[in-house]
């Protein structure tokens, strides 16, 4: 996947920037190869500098490959005393100008730094300093050089994650490393550059710069500040420009509200982009200017770009990262390193001879995150989250690190923290994670507001509810005056504080005992004092999770035996305390959303009983039909179910025709609720009513076993070479022996005496409670219900095929194949692939796969019914 508009860089072979800076200082003197406010240097004169320092060194460190530091504020310094290291043989490590004492020792002992060049007052190396600009000494006139496979960089990075590493880089790629990214200088002959000393990203612009032959205008941050920016962008005409979105958001705030500034490209980089921000940036460039969005890392190198010209439509929300630059090839990739189906999130693998060596004396850590296929080739996991967009373009979806699991729930911060920008008043965001009081791992966000703006971090989540699913709402927001950053400018995420607490929108105190403790338990486990008894529990940072560890506590408590999904029913203290008192009959209904004259939608409980995803579910669908969830009742240990999937299913049927007598009904069940779901339908058609919808969540046909699956793929078994069909018959076999393991023993192993001793004392509990004894604990009970329902659905077989329409959703497409449900209908199946996993459709990613699909069917019903009820005009007799 490449782009034909963007012109790529002739890399001079393998040649370092300080061999291809000495030919054109012998082809064209003049050539401007920097300026920096007044002080302009030719390549003349910058490889006569570089040539007399590199020879110094070799003096005064003998020859060999030392370890030098660069620890350096002066971008003329910065780039003489860099090509010069490289040019002598030796190895530079850059430090920013600004890291901690500390960590600068740390580095030198590290690499054993034999000498650091600094303009700084002191140095905290702990071994020789010298000012670069202070060394003279007269060239030879041949040097020694550097095999492209030798190393000749080490970049430490900035520690945001914890303890910085070294990243040891090659000849090869160094002289690469961002050729792929920048574009053709004899484009651009200038190029503007922030300059921020002698960090890792401003020492290889300006080599990578220098080895295409531009001349680079660079701008001193540190020493002339942010203000200044805008003007010095002024006082140029044409260039080449960019930087990370942060700092470009501030430099488009400071340019007049139509300004125009001279650059022919726009580089965007280091950072997750929007499209709201090169709305922002067009308004600043001519309309003939590219903008194009790069991705890169230390690691892998120029990786994608993403090129915005004049005929491109704007969009909203995420800037793509584009198709991979020559040469390299990207996969995304699951966790354990398979390809993910297009439109899943994966991790960013690149595979390319433009790639780091690996990390310095981390050899283990080395081995993850790189792996050698020869002849050059590496294969690099960057540790980030993409996912292959329709137009073959990737999206970026934040840091593989960064892809936290709340509440069981896959969740990307970078989608929080876009969402958060996107809204009104927000500068800019951050959201990290922290673990609350009972070990559970929680989501917190920071927001900067706009200048003259204020925010309410109430106000911010009830906006994020409308935008965000559950589990990626945070617990709490604060608002800063801006965010911590290291110093190339990343947020530090060890540095942003913890908000865990937001008050509910109701102050309606307890006016009852029960009302009293069953707030206080809410409170202990929200962590939050300031709810009311009519806030929602699921609005003010409740979910399953947290659902389950208040119905436990309160069953302990109370003594009363609540299922979970008791939430989706009563989600307030009121209601859960007069649900409680009134003490009503157990039912296998629970009522998510009663409102509405459409056709009520029927959610089949999992296999271990429970419907409180169905919550999730009704967030997402339109308005105007209402929803139900069947609870199993074996989860609430108030009685044995049926003994067949037909009794079972005979029972909900009586059930709904309680709340809606005749149809049409909407069934939905995921696993194996879809197939309790699936009897229901049949015993409903055969009473003569009607069921528009029945869908199945990845549910396994009836009978379907190892053999069936096994014969299902022999063609395609037969048709792969000998050691793949093995893995891959391997792969199936214990994928089915694992499910039926799950199903028969609810995770207890069958040739375990004292497991099987357990199991039946359980059951014996079990018993016991539903003839009246007393409760036993939900996770008891839950296991109870997977072995009991996974039973009875080993046993089912149809008698007769359905003559009803059916959709299965598909998650991985090897569990089964779409035939086996055929043989149970009159009319073939309607399949509908959405990858992921099985278990995930229990998810919040999983209910919105659901939703995508319900709601046109839902919406042609209502179009339907709207046509029904429209009386037609009456024809005039004739």
């Amino acid at each position: 996947m490449t782009s034909a508009r963007v012109p790529r860089v002739a890399v001079q072979g393998e040649a370092a920037a300080s061999e291809v800076l000495r030919e054109i200082a012998a082809s064209d003197p003049d050539r401007l190869a920097l300026e920096v406010g007044d002080d302009r240097m030719t390549y003349a004169e910058l490889d006569a500098a570089t040539a007399s320092v590199a020879a110094a060194l070799v003096d005064r460190l003998g020859s060999g490959r030392h370890h030098v530091m660069l620890q350096i504020e002066s971008t003329r310094a910065v780039l003489i005393a860099s090509l010069a290291v490289g040019r002598a043989g030796m190895v530079t490590v850059p430090i920013d100008p600004t890291a901690p004492a500390e960590h600068v020792r740390r580095v030198a002992a590290d690499v054993e730094a034999t000498a650091i060049l600094t303009d700084l007052a002191e140095s905290e190396a702990g071994v020789e300093a010298i000012n670069p600009l202070d060394l003279v000494a007269e060239p030879p006139t041949d040097w020694a050089d550097v095999p492209p496979g030798e190393y000749v960089s080490i970049a430490f990075t900035s520690g945001s994650t914890g303890e910085p590493k070294g990243i040891v880089m090659a000849q090869r790629n160094y002289a690469s490393m961002l050729t792929g990214d920048l574009h053709a200088a004899q484009e651009f002959p200038r190029a503007a550059v922030i300059a921020i000393g002698s960090n890792n990203a401003t020492v290889l612009s300006l080599e990578t710069y220098i080895g295409t032959g531009a001349t680079i205008a660079a701008y001193e941050i540190r020493r002339d500040g942010l203000t200044g920016i805008p003007e010095w962008l002024r006082s140029m005409n044409t260039f080449n420009f960019g930087g990370v979105p942060t700092l470009v958001r501030h430099i488009m705030a400071a340019l007049g509200p139509n300004e125009l500034i001279g650059a022919t490209t726009f580089y965007l980089s280091g950072e997750a982009s929007t499209w709201e921000d090169v709305a922002e940036i067009r308004r600043h460039l001519a309309p003939n200017v590219q903008i194009i969005n790069l991705y890169s890392g230390t690691e892998a190198g120029g990786v994608l770009h993403y090129v915005i010209d004049v005929g491109t439509e704007l969009g909203t929300g995420a800037l793509p990262l584009g198709v991979p630059f020559p040469g390299k090839l990207v996969e995304l990739v699951d966790e354990e390193g398979q390809p993910v189906p297009p439109g899943e999130p994966g991790e960013i693998v690149v595979t390319s001879r433009e790639t780091s060596l690996g990390y310095w004396k981390r050899p283990e850590e080395t081995a993850q995150t790189f792996t050698e296929l020869g002849d050059g080739l590496r294969r690099v996991r960057t540790g980030d989250l993409g996912r292959l967009l329709p137009d073959g373009n990737i999206e970026y979806r934040g840091r593989a690190d960064h892809m936290v699991k709340i509440a069981g729930n896959r969740v990307e911060l970078g989608h929080l923290e876009a969402t958060l920008r996107q809204l009104d008043g927000v500068a800019d965001a951050a959201a990290t994670t922290y673990v609350d009081e009972a070990g559970e791992l929680r989501l917190t966000a920071s927001v900067v507001p706009v200048q003259g703006k204020s925010l309410h971090p109430s106000a911010l989540r009830v906006e994020l509810t409308r935008r965000l699913p559950a589990p990626l709402l945070p617990d709490g927001i604060a608002v800063l005056d801006e965010l911590p950053r290291l110093p190339g400018g990343k947020v530090d995420r060890l540095r942003l504080p913890v908000a865990r607490r937001l008050a509910g929108e109701s102050s309606a105190p307890p006016e009852t005992e029960l009302e009293e403790r069953i707030l206080r338990r809410w409170q202990e486990v929200l962590g939050s004092e300031g709810l009311g008894v009519e806030d929602d529990f699921f609005t003010v940072g409740g979910d399953s999770l947290r659902g389950a560890r208040v119905i436990i506590g309160m069953n302990e408590e109370l003594a009363v035996d609540l299922p979970v999904s008791v939430l989706v029913e009563a989600p307030t203290v009121r209601q859960l305390a007069a649900l409680l008192e009134t003490g009503s009959a157990p039912s296998p209904l629970v009522t998510a959303r009663s409102e509405g004259s459409g056709p009520p939608l029927f959610v089949v409980h999992d296999v271990y009983g429970e419907v409180v995803h169905t919550r999730l579910l009704s967030t997402l669908l339109p308005d105007g039909f209402p929803i139900y969830g069947l609870l199993g009742q074996a989860l609430e240990g108030r009685g044995i179910p049926e003994r067949s999937i037909e009794e079972l299913a005979g029972s909900y049927v009586a059930a709904i025709r309680t709340v809606r007598p005749h149809g049409p009904y909407l069934l939905y069940g995921a696993s194996s609720g879809g197939t309790i779901g699936f009897e229901m339908a049949r015993q409903l058609r055969r009473a003569g009513e009607d069921v528009p919808v029945l869908l199945l969540g990845d549910s396994v046909p009836p009978g379907f076993g190892l053999r069936e699956r096994a014969a299902a793929r022999a063609s395609e078994l037969r048709e792969m070479p000998a050691a793949a069909a093995a893995r891959y018959a391997l792969r199936l076999a214990a994928r089915q022996l694992a499910f039926r393991a799950r199903r028969s023993a609810a995770f207890v192993s069958g040739s375990d005496r004292r497991a099987r001793a357990r199991q039946a004392a359980d059951d014996e509990l079990m018993r016991a409670a539903t003839a009246g004894g007393p409760a036993v604990p939900l996770a008891l009970r839950a296991t109870f219900a997977m072995r009991i329902y996974g039973g009875l659905l080993d046993s089912y077989l149809p008698d007769s095929r359905y003559d009803g329409p059916l959709t299965v959703l598909r998650c991985d497409p090897s569990t089964f194949p779409a035939e086996p449900w055929d043989r149970f209908l009159t009319a073939p199946a309607k399949q509908v692939p959405i990858g992921g996993r099985h278990f995930e459709l229990a998810t919040e990613a999983g209910m919105r796969k659901v939703a995508a699909v319900l709601i046109p069917e839902i919406e042609g019903l209502r179009r339907t019914t709207s046509r029904a009820a429209t009386p037609r005009a009456a024809t005039a007799p004739a």
